[in-house]
């Protein structure tokens, strides 16, 4: 019984003490000459053995600018990334909508605070998704397969 005690006391620090970070990413999307409309931003953060948490989602204005916030906690310390479905220049067949590639940009280090409040922005500019194609999601998903994600319209 004492031994138990003694590992739980040990182990209790590890699981309590886990990295913090938070970001604030704007920019804005283009496709082309056209903004980018009405579609998703999100920041993602990998876990510590596996699987991803999802920090923040907003959708880019009518002129395709975004500022998304986000927040989180990890054990094995923060690297938040910006995820962007690309459907920018992607094709429609019988109703479903395919991505031309799957953007992941990592947040750079000096921009993740070490609280949940941000305290710099990073700013990416202008991007023409037009130029991006295919980039993988998350490194596990394009094991299985999921290169692509689809919707209905």
């Amino acid at each position: 019984m004492k031994i138990q005690i003694l590992l739980i006391l040990l182990c209790f620090p590890m699981f309590c003490s886990a990295w913090t970070g938070a970001v604030h990413v704007t920019g804005r999307l283009m496709c082309g000459p056209s903004p980018y409309r009405g579609e998703r931003v999100q920041i993602w953060d990998p876990n510590f053995l596996i699987g991803y948490s999802l920090w923040s989602e907003v959708s880019t204005d009518e002129s395709g600018y975004f500022s998304i916030k986000g927040a989180g906690d990890d054990w094995s310390g923060v690297n938040p990334f910006l995820w962007i479905p690309n459907y920018c220049g992607s094709s429609t067949y019988v109703n479903k909508q395919c991505t031309e590639g799957l953007i992941q940009m990592n947040v750079p280090e000096e921009f993740i605070s070490g609280t949940h409040t941000p305290s710099m922005t990073f700013d990416l500019g202008t991007l023409d998704l037009f130029r991006f194609k295919q980039t993988d999601r998350f490194w596990l998903s394009s094991i299985f397969g999921a290169k692509k994600e689809c919707r209905y319209v």
